[in-house]
């Protein structure tokens, strides 16, 4: 599984979540769950969450919010195809980790 990549979400919160982002290391995989972060599209929030703790993505023509503050443990089967591998993104996914963990 490709870290930073965005993945289908299989599970039985897809409504909610349809979208994944692995931020697990390919170094500690190979032990059951991926470590996984909810997208959920823009247009079903109500209120979008701070910026700098929840950063805007934009994917395939859509714009979802990356919700952080609430990682989750995903089984393998519960993950679909990968749709995309962040790259320049990388760095306001890394800087919204560094806020939610050490409060900068």
């Amino acid at each position: 599984m490709e870290h930073y990549g965005i993945y289908e979400n299989r599970g039985r919160r897809k409504s909610a979540y349809p979208l994944l982002l692995n931020v697990l290391h390919p170094a500690a995989s190979g032990y059951g769950n991926a470590i996984m972060v909810p997208l959920v599209p823009l247009a079903k929030m109500s209120m979008q969450p701070p910026k700098k703790l929840c950063p805007l993505l934009k994917i395939q023509h859509k714009h979802y919010v990356l919700m952080t503050h609430i990682p989750g443990g995903i089984p393998p089967q519960e993950i679909g195809k990968c749709i995309k591998q962040l790259e320049g993104e990388i760095y306001e996914v890394k800087n919204a980790f560094d806020f939610l963990l050490n409060g900068i």
